[in-house]
């Protein structure tokens, strides 16, 4: 990828519209070939894909479910991150979206307080859902960043300082003091809905943040011994994605909780 030319930005969204479309399709060919079709014709998901390259990070979503960015993330626990949303919720009660259905036939209409496709379906777009496919997109909202673009937003000053809020300098407090400074990664949270029904973008954004944070060297872990890090302790992040798991589970959330927490390195 050469960072100072822009064209594989467009390239690598065409591609990934194409390959949303070849899933699509996919998924009806399998519904179409199942014994209970008919039953099968309701089936449908959201879909968010995260590609991580050494250069490069790529979001491509169609639906409710999200990925959201950290910004500002530190061992410093006096301060906290904020989070962009990276990803569209593709609803019907969207104004774009619902003329876009409306213009090929379907309807909006609200049930159970909800607007909907048809009065059926909350998402304007998705993979499978073959008895509303006609009013329905599968074409997905793209992102795509250079590494050095994702650093750059992830790594927005917040204090006013004119540093760097990722870093965390020794005090003297026995916390952060090394020779060195401390980095916390930057991280995108990729949820479905089952999630951001009861938790926002900033909570789930600093649910992870204090997770990570237990992974400080200067912090005693379970057995009383200080050392290691976020990178040697692999179970960092999946702890993290637990966690907001759970959280989801005891506030109440109905939906589907699937959750992934990636460090962007």
């Amino acid at each position: 990828i050469e960072t100072n030319n822009t064209a594989w930005k467009k390239e690598v969204e065409d591609e990934m519209k194409e390959s949303f479309e070849e899933l699509h399709n996919g998924v009806l060919e399998v519904i179409q070939s199942y014994p209970a079709g008919a039953a099968m014709s309701k089936s449908g998901t959201t879909a968010t894909a995260l590609f991580v390259t050494e250069n490069a990070v790529i979001v491509a979503s169609v639906g409710d479910s999200r990925a959201v960015l950290s910004v500002g993330t530190s061992f410093d626990a006096k301060k906290q991150a904020s989070s962009i949303q990276l990803t569209v919720d593709h609803v019907a009660s969207q104004k774009e979206e619902r003329k876009r259905i409306e213009d090929l036939g379907g309807t909006i209409s609200s049930r159970g307080g909800v607007l909907r496709v048809n009065g059926i379906l909350v998402l304007s777009r998705s993979i499978g859902d073959a008895h509303l496919a006609k009013f329905l997109s599968r074409t997905p909202n793209v992102v795509t960043m250079t590494k050095r673009e994702v650093r750059e937003k992830c790594r927005t000053v917040g204090d006013g300082g004119g540093s760097d809020i990722n870093t965390m300098k020794g005090d003297g407090d026995g916390v952060g003091d090394d020779d060195s400074e401390i980095e916390m990664p930057c991280y995108i949270i990729l949820a479905s809905d089952g999630l951001w029904d009861v938790l926002s973008n900033q909570e789930a954004v600093d649910l992870v943040e204090q997770t990570i944070q237990k992974y400080h060297p200067s912090i005693s872990n379970s057995n009383g011994q200080k050392g290691g890090s976020w990178e040697e302790h692999g179970g960092a992040f999946q702890e993290a994605a637990e966690v907001l798991t759970q959280e989801a589970f005891i506030r109440g959330s109905t939906d589907n909780i699937g959750v992934c927490v990636v460090a962007i390195t």
